[in-house]
């Protein structure tokens, strides 16, 4: 029995052992497979790994926008891979936006260490921040806003947001009571209170406001901003400033005022900018060419680029006014978002008109949406351009709606052809 046993053991052996054999040579012709895919993978050239270092650098730029958020930041494309890694780390650029809300959720220790990484990846750049005050009673949010402070010799643009005006407690600071940012030139304030703004934050040197706000606010802060240069409004959802009574505000250095959404042209009677040059206004009506008007007589200023955008862009009225209220113009933008065809030929009709405009160069028709009559527009560019002083360029950009698609495609299509003519002689 014991013979036996050997034998059958011995047998089982040698099958073993030759399904040994057998499962080495499939794993040596597994083993070759294998290498011989690597090799091919090797031999793959991502097009993306052969961009210039420089390229890359703009992507990352590109893709983190204007602040990082938690899931887009430059953090991501440098965990990717060891190049990307190492661009990001060395592109300076990158890590000069921070806000603060990218962080805030995190109830971490490590806060003010990861703050303080990212600013140093900067360099001596300046640097683009954004503060969130909502919620600031947060026990992370007073430390990040103090390990910001800290870098406060670098911030460049500030951007202040509170989107809920219960949510900061009145004994929570937004900022240090005096703060030293010699290269801060630009803040944008949304729903803040500047009861204690005006102490922080050097405003005589800004130079760039954009403020989303009570109207009756922003006068009180032009107290302390006497060379702005650039000003951009949006009044509050309930901002009831039509009738305020305000002292007039004189900004001698402001060459660009943007006036947004409704009711933000409230200000224009209190405001005297000897300096302006370019305008922005939206939803401009009628009755606020007079306000206009007064501005310019008053500023003895010499506006001479327009953009304007009107409740209902079939209202001669208020395009021809304000035109006739602006002559020493050279670059003119109209929003056509609502115009009809009719609305056009009146607006072609009146830039023929004397004395409208008698120093326009540039001229911009934006947003269209209706088919425009191309003879009215080709006669109305021919007697521009035969004029004292000739029109030099034209832009003329249609915003596809499915309602109106086919028409545009036609309309443009129609518009370059009556169109290259005149470039031809010169526009």
């Amino acid at each position: 029995m014991i013979s036996t046993a050997a034998v059958e053991l011995r047998s089982n052996l040698a099958h073993i052992g030759g399904r040994i054999a057998h499962l080495q040579s499939q794993l040596a012709l597994l083993q070759a497979d294998a290498q011989n895919i690597r090799e091919k993978l090797a031999a793959i050239v991502y097009p993306i790994l052969t961009l210039p270092l420089e390229i890359l650098s703009e992507i990352f730029l590109q893709y983190t926008g204007e602040y990082p958020t938690p899931g887009c930041n430059p953090m991501v494309p440098a965990s990717v891979c060891s190049l990307w890694r190492e661009v990001a780390l060395s592109t300076p650029r990158l890590w000069t936006r921070f806000g603060s809300e990218c962080h805030v959720a995190l109830e971490s220790v490590h806060i003010s260490d990861l703050v303080r990484l990212w600013l140093s990846r900067a360099g001596s750049l300046p640097l683009d921040l954004r503060i969130s005050l909502t919620d600031a009673g947060h026990r992370e949010r007073p430390r990040i806003v103090d390990d910001l402070s800290e870098y406060s010799s670098q911030w460049g643009h500030l951007d202040l947001t509170r989107y809920r005006r219960q949510s900061v407690p009145n004994n929570c600071r937004y900022l240090p009571a005096s703060l030293d940012a010699p290269r801060l030139t630009e803040i944008q304030c949304t729903q803040v209170s500047l009861e204690e703004l005006h102490t922080s934050l050097p405003w005589a040197q800004i130079t760039t406001l954009y403020f989303h706000d009570q109207i009756i606010d922003c006068l009180k802060l032009f107290e302390y901003t006497p060379n702005l240069e650039y000003f951009e409004l949006t009044p509050g959802n309930y901002d009831l400033s039509r009738d305020i009574t305000s002292p007039r505000r004189t900004l001698p250095r402001l060459h660009t005022l943007h006036l947004g959404q409704d009711r933000s042209h409230w200000i224009i009677p209190h405001l005297t900018l000897p300096a302006l040059r370019v305008i922005h206004v939206e939803n401009f009506v009628t009755a606020d060419i007079l306000e206009m008007q007064e501005l310019v007589e008053r500023s003895g200023c010499t506006p001479t680029s327009f953009y304007i955008s009107t409740s209902s862009a079939d209202d001669a009225g208020t395009i021809e006014g304000t035109l006739l209220a602006l002559p020493s113009l050279e670059h003119l933008e109209i929003d056509c978002g609502e115009n009809s065809r009719a609305g056009y030929e009146v607006l072609f009709g009146i830039l023929v008109r004397e004395p409208i405009v008698p120093v326009l160069r540039r001229l911009e028709l934006v947003e269209c949406t209706t088919p425009i009559e191309v003879p009215s527009l080709v006669q109305m560019l021919e007697a521009r351009m035969g004029g004292r002083v000739q029109l030099e360029s034209f832009n003329l950009a249609f915003t596809e709606q499915d309602a109106y698609e086919w028409g545009i495609h036609l309309n443009i299509k129609r518009a370059l052809d009556t169109l290259r003519g005149l470039r031809d002689q010169g526009l």
